[in-house]
């Protein structure tokens, strides 16, 4: 970290990182799992523990609602396909490890850690680890040893309810219908497994069932969101096969009612349409709280990924996040709009859909401007950052023109640039560039001494619209001018780029050998690598994919592989069941 030209995101990146490797000092190194399959044990609590000691640190960051973000929710899209996999996972063969660490072992083991801390009580919760860590000392540790220690200072059965969540794939959606009256709802709920795979209306007679601890919220029952509330015992549902109904007191019928407050269950909560006024009422007033507006929406996009409602069943719900002010779930929102706008660059709606979005984080923009004050919050300047990328990456001629003007005076020193809009203007800047700006980038590059700065630059490289500039950028990745660490970075940058994706993935099969000798021993970096093909979305690229990884097996990435197929696969039926439902809601006259 450079004090005085690192960003926020970096700055809460590197706390993270370095709480998560000193969490291991307890997790992992004190108390060591006996095999391979309990990795969780060192991976999910160490990332837990790391962004619970980050949270004391800095509280004006709001952890959790990141944490809801990049780890509950990435935890949640993972698990929700079919080739995904228990936390608790049998292995036989060194390829099997590397496929451990991904977003199951790391982001949902992390995510159910959190939900138990919430079920179980703060107090219980530390008393029970402290006793399985002093236990287990210099000495090896499997999952029931800790079920054991929590059990005995809890009171709770924890194995029987963890279980479920440990040894089965996937996690429920919790289906919900809602009987009000003047002070009094009374809400059913009956649970089911979450697929995306439910788009392709299979019949599929999936018993699994979890034991769910549910809580439920209202605007004058708020929880203090993170910590243990003892007027709130969450309820235990158990069967998937009927309802169970709880009543829940209310001042109005026109009070909303969030499940699942904090978004501390590891579930997606489907609410019927009668109450989804009442949300985006709570939502556009922001008496919902920030890290429940995010899980509203999140939710939302992923039950029109997977069929259980329609694209603008989302889309509509996105438009009441127009007064959003919080950087987290600005964020989350618009990377599930991103996700859409891949699928749909070639569609002819495409720039309608770029002006819908623009209209969502305009009015946050005319308040925040260009330009922070020295009174702003962190909060704020994250906020600018995300809007300005937003409005620029959909293509706002006076937000790119102002992009280029600034990265001219920074090159020639005329002017700085804000640590925190640095990167945005980079990016910007190269989108609406051309040969001149792509040497000024790199010139930048070449003499910049900070990885962050030097990271910024080359993400940028990515960003042209012109496909020789784009090839440049490709051959440069593998070459002794860039890092082999940034590399699938610039590569990412690429292929997240309309005009550079099919450009990336022939550059991939071509320079397979060179990559694999890079990055084959497995990990991180060869997951990323294989999974940028998941944003293709027909049955031509499907095969293209399946193909040239049979003939080029790759067994540290195996389930990385199935999972890009599974997700192109989803992506085409997604398409075709919904391009007319797009069609019609960006018709000009719904974007009001």
């Amino acid at each position: 970290i450079n004090p005085q030209d690192s960003s926020i995101v970096a700055k809460q990146r590197v706390a993270s990182i370095i709480s998560h490797e000193m969490a291991h000092m307890w997790f992992g190194d004190l108390v060591t799992m006996k095999w391979w399959n309990d990795l969780w044990l060192n991976e999910s609590f160490a990332s837990w523990m790391g962004d619970k000691a980050v949270n004391e640190i800095f509280p004006e960051w709001e952890i959790w609602t990141e944490f809801v973000s990049s780890d509950t929710n990435r935890g949640l899209a993972l698990d929700g396909l079919a080739n995904s996999h228990p936390i608790e996972q049998k292995v036989n063969n060194p390829s099997e490890i590397e496929e451990l660490f991904d977003a199951i072992s790391y982001s949902k083991g992390a995510s159910i850690i959190r939900m138990l801390e919430n079920y179980l009580g703060e107090d219980s919760f530390r008393s029970g680890l402290r006793d399985y860590i002093k236990n287990h000392s210099y000495a090896n540790a499997e999952t029931n040893d800790l079920w054991e220690s929590l059990t005995l200072k809890s009171n709770k059965n924890v194995k029987a309810i963890m279980d479920s969540w440990i040894r089965q794939t996937g996690y429920p959606i919790i289906h919900t219908s809602f009987l009000r009256s003047k002070n009094n709802v009374e809400i059913s709920l009956k649970q089911e497994r979450f697929k995306y795979e439910n788009i392709l209306n299979s019949n599929d007679d999936d018993k699994t069932n979890w034991q769910v601890p549910i809580q439920i919220q209202t605007i004058e029952n708020k929880l203090n969101i993170g910590a243990y509330d003892k007027n709130w015992e969450p309820i235990i549902l158990r069967e998937n096969s009927k309802y169970e109904s709880i009543n829940i007191p209310i001042n109005s019928e026109e009070e909303w009612v969030k499940i699942n407050p904090g978004q501390t269950g590891f579930y997606r909560v489907k609410y019927p349409n009668s109450e989804i006024p009442k949300l985006t009422s709570g939502i556009m007033n922001m008496q919902i709280p920030s890290i429940d507006r995010l899980g509203i929406q999140n939710d939302s996009y992923a039950f029109s990924k997977a069929g259980y409602t329609s694209a603008s069943e989302f889309l509509s719900l996105a438009k009441s996040y127009k007064n959003e002010n919080n950087p987290i779930v600005c964020k989350d929102l618009a990377d599930n709009l991103a996700s859409i706008d891949i699928l749909i660059w070639d569609e002819d709606f495409y720039k309608k859909y770029q002006n819908f979005v623009k209209s969502i984080f305009n009015s946050a923009f005319n308040k925040l401007g260009w330009d922070s004050t020295q009174s702003e919050s962190d909060h704020e300047k994250l906020l600018r950052s995300i809007i300005l990328t937003q409005l620029g990456k959909y293509e706002d001629g006076k937000i790119l023109n102002e992009a280029s003007t600034r990265f001219e005076n920074y090159f020639d020193k005329s002017h700085d640039l804000d640590s925190d809009i640095k990167g945005l203007v980079f990016n910007l800047s190269a989108l609406n560039g051309n040969t001149s700006t792509y040497e000024k980038i790199w010139e930048l590059h070449k003499i910049s001494i900070t990885s962050e700065e030097k990271l910024r630059l080359l993400i940028a490289l990515g960003k042209f619209k012109q496909t020789d500039l784009l090839i440049k950028t490709l051959e440069k990745s593998i070459s002794k001018d860039i890092r082999s660490q940034d590399a699938i970075s610039v590569i990412a940058s690429v292929t997240m780029n309309k005009h550079g994706r099919d450009l990336s993935w022939g550059f991939i099969k071509d320079n397979w050998k060179t990559l694999s000798k890079l990055y084959g021993g497995g990990g991180f970096g060869l997951m990323q690598l294989v999974s940028l093909t998941s944003i293709f979305s027909n049955t031509k690229m499907k095969n293209d994919v399946e193909k040239f990884f049979k003939d080029n097996p790759t067994p540290s990435a195996n389930r990385t592989i199935l999972q890009s197929i599974e997700k192109i696969n989803l992506n085409s039926i997604w398409l075709n069941k919904n391009r007319e439902d797009l069609k019609k809601f960006l018709n000009p006259s719904n974007n009001s």
